[in-house]
Protein backbone atom coordinates (compact mmCIF):
# COMPACT_ATOMS: atom_id res chain seq x y z
CA UNK A 1 0.00 0.00 0.00
CA UNK A 2 1.25 3.43 -0.90
CA UNK A 3 2.96 5.19 2.05
CA UNK A 4 1.23 8.50 1.27
CA UNK A 5 -2.13 6.75 1.50
CA UNK A 6 -1.33 5.04 4.80
CA UNK A 7 0.01 8.23 6.37
CA UNK A 8 -3.06 10.30 5.50
CA UNK A 9 -5.84 7.71 5.48
CA UNK A 10 -7.25 8.48 8.92
CA UNK A 11 -7.58 12.17 8.13
CA UNK A 12 -8.93 11.58 4.63
CA UNK A 13 -11.36 8.72 5.28
CA UNK A 14 -12.38 9.29 8.88
CA UNK A 15 -13.06 6.87 11.69
CA UNK A 16 -13.61 3.85 9.40
CA UNK A 17 -10.09 4.13 7.97
CA UNK A 18 -8.98 0.74 9.37
CA UNK A 19 -11.87 -1.02 7.62
CA UNK A 20 -10.99 0.52 4.26
CA UNK A 21 -7.26 -0.01 4.69
CA UNK A 22 -7.91 -3.70 5.37
CA UNK A 23 -10.19 -4.02 2.34
CA UNK A 24 -7.78 -2.24 0.03
CA UNK A 25 -4.78 -4.27 1.19
CA UNK A 26 -6.70 -7.51 0.64
CA UNK A 27 -7.61 -6.36 -2.84
CA UNK A 28 -4.00 -5.46 -3.58
CA UNK A 29 -2.85 -8.95 -2.51
CA UNK A 30 -5.46 -10.97 -4.38
CA UNK A 31 -6.09 -8.72 -7.42
CA UNK A 32 -9.54 -10.26 -7.67
CA UNK A 33 -11.08 -9.41 -4.32
CA UNK A 34 -13.48 -6.50 -4.67
CA UNK A 35 -14.86 -6.60 -1.18
CA UNK A 36 -18.40 -6.21 -0.03
CA UNK A 37 -20.00 -3.21 1.58
CA UNK A 38 -23.41 -3.73 3.19
CA UNK A 39 -23.96 0.00 3.64
CA UNK A 40 -23.37 0.55 -0.06
CA UNK A 41 -25.76 -2.30 -0.88
CA UNK A 42 -28.61 -0.99 1.25
CA UNK A 43 -28.16 2.72 0.56
CA UNK A 44 -26.77 2.70 -3.00
CA UNK A 45 -26.23 6.18 -4.38
CA UNK A 46 -26.78 7.68 -0.91
CA UNK A 47 -23.70 5.78 0.36
CA UNK A 48 -21.78 6.95 -2.71
CA UNK A 49 -22.72 10.57 -1.93
CA UNK A 50 -21.90 10.04 1.76
CA UNK A 51 -18.36 9.06 0.73
CA UNK A 52 -18.16 12.27 -1.36
CA UNK A 53 -18.18 10.59 -4.77
CA UNK A 54 -20.63 13.21 -5.98
CA UNK A 55 -20.31 12.71 -9.73
CA UNK A 56 -21.08 8.99 -9.52
CA UNK A 57 -23.86 9.64 -7.01
CA UNK A 58 -25.48 12.15 -9.39
CA UNK A 59 -25.30 9.65 -12.26
CA UNK A 60 -26.80 6.84 -10.18
CA UNK A 61 -29.52 9.13 -8.83
CA UNK A 62 -30.35 10.34 -12.34
CA UNK A 63 -30.58 6.77 -13.56
CA UNK A 64 -32.86 5.86 -10.68
CA UNK A 65 -35.09 8.87 -11.39
CA UNK A 66 -35.29 7.86 -15.05
CA UNK A 67 -36.16 4.29 -14.07
CA UNK A 68 -38.77 5.51 -11.60
CA UNK A 69 -40.40 7.61 -14.34
CA UNK A 70 -40.40 4.63 -16.72
CA UNK A 71 -41.79 2.42 -13.95
CA UNK A 72 -44.67 4.77 -13.24
CA UNK A 73 -45.56 5.27 -16.93
CA UNK A 74 -48.12 2.44 -17.02
CA UNK A 75 -50.02 4.16 -14.18
CA UNK A 76 -49.77 7.54 -15.90
CA UNK A 77 -51.07 6.08 -19.16
CA UNK A 78 -53.92 4.37 -17.31
CA UNK A 79 -54.85 7.68 -15.65
CA UNK A 80 -54.93 9.30 -19.10
CA UNK A 81 -57.33 6.61 -20.33
CA UNK A 82 -54.66 4.71 -22.29
CA UNK A 83 -54.05 1.65 -20.14
CA UNK A 84 -51.40 -0.82 -21.17
CA UNK A 85 -52.41 -4.47 -21.14
CA UNK A 86 -51.24 -6.24 -17.98
CA UNK A 87 -48.71 -8.33 -19.93
CA UNK A 88 -46.93 -5.09 -20.92
CA UNK A 89 -47.45 -3.05 -17.74
CA UNK A 90 -46.15 -5.58 -15.20
CA UNK A 91 -42.87 -6.33 -17.00
CA UNK A 92 -42.12 -2.58 -17.20
CA UNK A 93 -42.72 -2.12 -13.49
CA UNK A 94 -40.81 -5.29 -12.54
CA UNK A 95 -37.83 -4.64 -14.80
CA UNK A 96 -37.34 -1.10 -13.52
CA UNK A 97 -37.41 -2.38 -9.94
CA UNK A 98 -34.91 -5.10 -10.80
CA UNK A 99 -32.53 -2.60 -12.42
CA UNK A 100 -32.78 -0.25 -9.43
CA UNK A 101 -31.96 -3.19 -7.14
CA UNK A 102 -29.09 -4.07 -9.50
CA UNK A 103 -27.64 -0.59 -9.00
CA UNK A 104 -27.51 -1.22 -5.26
CA UNK A 105 -25.90 -4.63 -5.81
CA UNK A 106 -23.27 -2.92 -7.98
CA UNK A 107 -22.61 -0.44 -5.16
CA UNK A 108 -22.31 -3.28 -2.66
CA UNK A 109 -19.82 -5.23 -4.77
CA UNK A 110 -17.72 -2.36 -6.13
CA UNK A 111 -18.21 0.41 -3.56
CA UNK A 112 -14.96 -0.25 -1.70
CA UNK A 113 -12.95 -0.35 -4.93
CA UNK A 114 -14.59 2.82 -6.26
CA UNK A 115 -13.87 4.54 -2.96
CA UNK A 116 -10.23 3.39 -3.04
CA UNK A 117 -9.78 4.79 -6.55
CA UNK A 118 -11.36 8.09 -5.53
CA UNK A 119 -9.19 8.29 -2.40
CA UNK A 120 -5.95 7.54 -4.28
CA UNK A 121 -6.82 10.05 -6.99
CA UNK A 122 -7.53 12.70 -4.37
CA UNK A 123 -4.27 11.98 -2.56
CA UNK A 124 -2.33 12.28 -5.81
CA UNK A 125 -3.95 15.65 -6.53
CA UNK A 126 -3.14 16.88 -3.02
CA UNK A 127 0.39 15.50 -3.23
CA UNK A 128 0.93 17.34 -6.55
CA UNK A 129 0.14 20.61 -4.75
CA UNK A 130 3.36 20.17 -2.73
CA UNK A 131 1.93 21.62 0.46
CA UNK A 132 4.69 21.92 3.05
CA UNK A 133 2.64 23.22 5.96
CA UNK A 134 1.33 20.19 7.86
CA UNK A 135 -1.67 22.10 9.23
CA UNK A 136 -2.74 23.28 5.77
CA UNK A 137 -2.35 19.75 4.45
CA UNK A 138 -4.42 18.36 7.29
CA UNK A 139 -7.16 20.96 6.74
CA UNK A 140 -7.26 20.20 3.01
CA UNK A 141 -7.44 16.44 3.65
CA UNK A 142 -10.33 16.94 6.08
CA UNK A 143 -12.13 19.25 3.65
CA UNK A 144 -11.77 16.99 0.59
CA UNK A 145 -12.13 13.68 2.42
CA UNK A 146 -14.32 12.41 5.16
CA UNK A 147 -18.02 12.05 4.72
CA UNK A 148 -20.75 14.32 3.42
CA UNK A 149 -23.56 14.26 5.97
CA UNK A 150 -25.26 17.32 4.45
CA UNK A 151 -25.50 15.68 1.02
CA UNK A 152 -27.02 12.56 2.59
CA UNK A 153 -29.78 14.69 4.08
CA UNK A 154 -30.43 16.20 0.63
CA UNK A 155 -30.44 12.73 -0.94
CA UNK A 156 -32.95 11.45 1.60
CA UNK A 157 -35.19 14.47 0.95
CA UNK A 158 -34.86 13.90 -2.82
CA UNK A 159 -35.74 10.22 -2.40
CA UNK A 160 -38.74 11.20 -0.30
CA UNK A 161 -39.92 13.59 -3.01
CA UNK A 162 -39.49 10.92 -5.69
CA UNK A 163 -41.39 8.43 -3.56
CA UNK A 164 -44.14 11.01 -2.91
CA UNK A 165 -44.46 11.76 -6.63
CA UNK A 166 -44.45 8.05 -7.42
CA UNK A 167 -47.27 7.39 -4.93
CA UNK A 168 -49.46 10.22 -6.24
Amino acid sequence: MDRLLKDNLETLVGRKHNYYLDMWERYEKSESFKGWNCSALFFGFIWVAYRKMYELAAKLFGLQILLAVVGVMPRILAALGLPLPWYLAYPVIASTSIVIFGINIYCGFFGNKLYEEKTKRLLEEINDMKIEDKWKLNDLLEEKGGVGVEIVILCVIACGLVLFINVI
